[in-house]
């Protein structure tokens, strides 16, 4: 969006119901000039001159003397809207042609076409959500699983903001008790505790980290639990992933090397989305392409949350960890395939090896579809993915939340080390601003016209 602050005075309009196919459309306006522009469009079966705050009216949309539509009309008078301006609501019969006839001819009457997110831009600048609250309808509206629409829904009620406006007040408290020192003669305020104000501080940081540990939970809610595929070429990895997601998604040859490039799939379960990727073979070749292919599995790890291992012979654990030593333990685990072959009843030897090492593991046939289930209810588990998801507590969700918690959670442990070294009040309280200045660029009460450009550039247009 451009010149936002400019063209807030605009009336704007846009259809904000998916096009296509459907008994109803609704056409949004917003702006001063909105009940202008309805009251010469919508005639009230009722034969009303005016429109009146919230009531339904149901009539025609007349243009230059032909009815372009049945209708419902409701008007939501400034500052009880969405977006604080005054707002019209047309609900039209669906399909294409009606309803883009009705927006052309709002277009024709004096309004704009509403660019991405300038619904929800409004709404934000005239006080009705907060920063939080727009990335909340954001992941909302782009949710692909129970848990994320759940998760979403939770901040969208402000239990993500309360969090913040927590953090904030124990900002303030604690800027104001060493302000006083800065402000006033020391003889006008309470004797100073220097170990009363550390533990201010203390709380301030245990409080911004607990909030911080919640964005691994958050992401994995929202952008769904990733699930990296690897083995040496031929053991099952490509037949596994077409058991998981029941389809033959993944060539699967015997032809080592088969697989060239990253192969994602995703699933729901139980309402939290898994995306798995399966992957070039690892092994020594001297085939261009398949190394770079084993590089980009490699390269993968990093952006995994579980990694499985799989592999069809038993063999020795150290021989396995050396091929595989790229991958951090926490987030291995050993799938034993081709069970049906060998037996489920009989026990491998690297299974003892694995419960020593504590590491997880499970034994399945993917040709044979035996155990993929299992392993598949597990990995939300394995992952903690399902941790507090049913509680209240807020998550974090975007990495713009994160990366200003970081750096707010930076200055105040700045102006801890300052205060306990001596320095100057005036330099400890300038670190605790610092900190009060990233929280509020969290929830938007510190303007910063790059972020509402990459954050309602995302919204979908008449949203």
């Amino acid at each position: 969006m451009r010149n936002k602050i400019q063209l807030l005075n605009d009336t704007i309009c846009a259809i904000c119901t998916p096009s296509g196919a459907g008994s109803i459309s609704v056409i949004r306006i917003s702006g001063s000039d909105s009940k202008k522009i309805a009251l010469k469009l919508f005639k009230a079966s009722c034969n009303s001159e005016d429109l009146k705050h919230r009531m339904v009216y149901f009539g025609n949309l007349v243009h230059r003397g032909e009815i372009i539509d049945e209708s419902i009309c409701i008007f939501f008078s400034s500052p009880n809207s969405l977006t604080g301006q005054d707002v019209i609501e047309f609900h039209t019969h669906g399909g294409f042609v009606v309803p883009n006839t009705v927006l052309n001819t709002i277009v024709d009457l004096g309004a704009r076409i509403a660019e991405p997110g300038e619904f929800s831009y409004r709404s934000f600048i005239n006080g009705k959500i907060d920063l939080l609250k727009a990335e909340a309808i954001s992941t909302l509206i782009a949710s692909q699983s129970e848990a994320s629409a759940r998760c979403s829904t939770k901040n969208i009620s402000g239990a993500i903001t309360k969090k913040f406006n927590n953090l904030r007040q124990l900002g303030i408290n604690l800027l104001s008790e060493i302000e006083a020192r800065v402000d006033f003669p020391e003889e006008e305020i309470p004797q100073f505790d220097k170990n009363s104000i550390e533990e201010e501080f203390q709380n301030l940081i245990n409080q911004s980290n607990l909030l911080m540990q919640t964005y691994r939970r958050g992401r994995l809610i929202i952008d769904g639990l990733r699930v990296l595929i690897l083995g040496e070429p031929n053991v099952g990895k490509s037949t596994l992933l077409n058991s998981i997601i029941n389809e033959e998604k993944a060539i699967v040859t015997s032809t080592p090397g088969t697989t060239r490039d990253l192969l994602d799939a995703q699933i729901i379960v139980d309402g939290k989305k898994i995306v798995f990727s399966d992957t070039a073979g690892m092994r020594i070749t001297t085939n261009e392409i398949e190394n770079i292919g084993i590089q980009k599995a490699k390269d993968q790890v990093d952006y995994s949350d579980l990694v499985l291992i799989v592999m069809d012979s038993d063999i020795n654990i150290k021989l396995v960890d050396q091929k595989f030593d790229f991958i951090p333990r926490g987030k291995k685990i050993y799938i034993l395939n081709k069970c049906d072959i060998y037996g489920f009843d009989k026990k491998w030897k690297i299974e003892n090896e694995l419960i020593e090492e504590g590491v997880e593991y499970i034994k399945i046939s993917a040709k044979k579809n035996i155990n993929v289930d299992l392993l598949v209810e597990k990995l939300p588990e394995l992952s903690k993915m399902g941790d507090n998801l049913d509680s209240d507590e807020a998550l974090l969700t975007t990495e713009r939340q994160v990366r200003h918690l970081r750096k707010g959670i930076m200055s105040i442990q700045n102006s801890l080390k300052l205060f306990n070294d001596g320095s100057p009040m005036e330099i400890v309280s300038f670190e605790i601003r610092e900190f009060l200045n990233e929280i509020g660029k969290i929830t938007g009460e510190v303007s910063n016209e790059d972020i509402y450009d990459a954050l309602f550039s995302k919204f979908c247009i008449g949203k």
